[in-house]
């Protein structure tokens, strides 16, 4: 019996082999996933501004999303703002006082008007204000302690660096003492605005004030009242929260005044001693 050729399994062990196999779909790559979305998103705001009501929409959606991130921008970096020193919150004045460069940037002068400002709001406080000043002080840690020392030394440092940067060392001494004493009963008395004092007291008083002081000063390291030890600690933390909040320029000129000025005032105090009933 002849096979028939047209059977199945009759014919040539090769047969079926030349049909072509259905293709296995594979899946896009992520590359050709991203170009299809772009090609789709571009397709999309083609079809939508072809018409002028979708183009509208379209620019208004563009404008408010600029505008806020403009605004959201502006919040976050904005300047903060001074607040009234008279009628502001404690914990308000406290911030801006001491936690913010704002405050840093101002004239010396403003500063401690200001300071003086909060030291009298102070004295005036009742028992709400003692509550928010006690939350306030607990808040400060980490980068917000840092920035209290900066601001609270920053006004000692400009204050006695500009006084540093008039003083001529060359000049007579007539030119140095009487430098000096003026730029300690200006040093003093801005002091004293800080400090909340608005009592009369003239210049000359403030000048032996502080001849004392040098003199009580001297007296205490000669003493051994203050050891090495307390000197080195003194030093420390003058270098951790004065020095640390000005240049090496700053701090070689204000060595400098604040050596002559020591000198000056326990020379003068040392004459107040010996001539008390003197002028």
């Amino acid at each position: 019996m002849t096979p028939d050729p047209d059977q199945l399994g009759t014919g040539s062990l090769l047969e079926g082999l030349e049909e072509t196999a259905a293709p296995v779909r594979s899946r896009p790559t992520t590359a050709q996933w991203l170009r299809g979305l772009s090609g789709g998103s571009a397709g999309w705001l083609r079809s939508a501004w072809a018409h002028p009501t979708s183009r509208v929409l379209v620019g208004a959606s563009a404008l408010m999303l600029a505008t806020s991130g403009a605004l959201g921008a502006w919040l976050v970096f904005r300047p903060v703002p001074q607040p009234d020193y008279e009628s502001g919150g404690l914990d308000t004045l406290f911030h801006y006082t001491l936690l913010t460069d704002e405050f840093n940037r101002l004239p010396i002068d403003e500063r401690i008007e200001l300071i003086g400002q909060l030291v009298s709001r102070l004295q005036g406080m009742d028992g709400s204000d003692s509550v928010l000043i006690a939350a306030f002080a607990a808040s400060i840690t980490g980068e917000a302690r840092d920035q209290l020392i900066e601001n609270a030394s920053r006004v000692m440092v400009d204050l006695t660096d500009r006084a540093a940067a008039g003083y001529n060392p060359g000049g007579t001494e007539e030119e140095r003492t009487a430098y000096i004493e003026s730029s300690v009963v200006e040093m003093m008395r801005a002091m004293r605005t800080m400090a909340g004092e608005t009592d009369d007291i003239s210049d000359e008083e403030l000048l032996n004030d502080a001849r004392d002081q040098a003199a009580r000063d001297a007296d205490a390291f000669s003493d051994g009242g203050v050891t090495a030890d307390q000197l080195g600690q003194m030093s420390g933390f003058l270098t951790r929260t004065m020095g640390g909040s000005s240049s090496t320029q700053q701090k070689l000129r204000m060595a400098r005044f604040g050596r002559d000025m020591s000198r000056t005032l326990r020379q003068q105090g040392a004459e107040r001693r010996a001539n008390p009933d003197g002028p």
